[in-house]
């Protein structure tokens, strides 16, 4: 393993955190808060928890705001200031709205799906390979 590869690890731009929760004193919460008081400014995945990650992702997000985990029945209003004088762009996986004054972010519980995968790769880990190239 080069060393380039190992500052990958050791300094990483994001984290998937797999049995993440919001449970007082569980291994899950523990590590989700040592994470975000220990200063990680990068976006802090949860896999496979109920939880609604709201992660920052563009170049002009406001500078101190690092993101947020939330309830998964949590709905969160955006409301862009001065909307005439500042456009704005909402973007959802391949969809662009301009011109936007307001977005409504919830989850959505009535939808279901079956994921095809092969009993031979673990999905956490196919999950983190696609989203971190680990």
């Amino acid at each position: 393993m080069s060393i380039r590869n190992l500052d990958k690890m050791f300094r990483p731009q994001s984290v998937a955190v797999i049995g993440a929760s919001d449970k007082p004193h569980s291994v899950g919460s523990a590590l989700m808060t040592n994470l975000t008081r220990a200063g990680f400014s990068g976006p802090i995945i949860p896999i496979n928890a109920p939880l609604l990650a709201l992660t920052p992702i563009s170049p002009f997000r406001p500078r101190r705001w690092r993101g947020a985990l939330l309830p998964d029945k949590a709905k969160i209003t955006i409301e862009v200031k001065e909307a005439d004088k500042r456009p704005v762009a909402a973007v959802a996986d391949h969809d662009e709205v301009r011109e936007v004054v307001s977005v409504d972010v919830t989850m959505d519980q009535t939808i279901a799906i079956n994921l095809l995968f092969d009993p031979g790769h673990n999905l956490d880990e196919r999950i983190l390979r696609e989203q971190f190239g680990v």
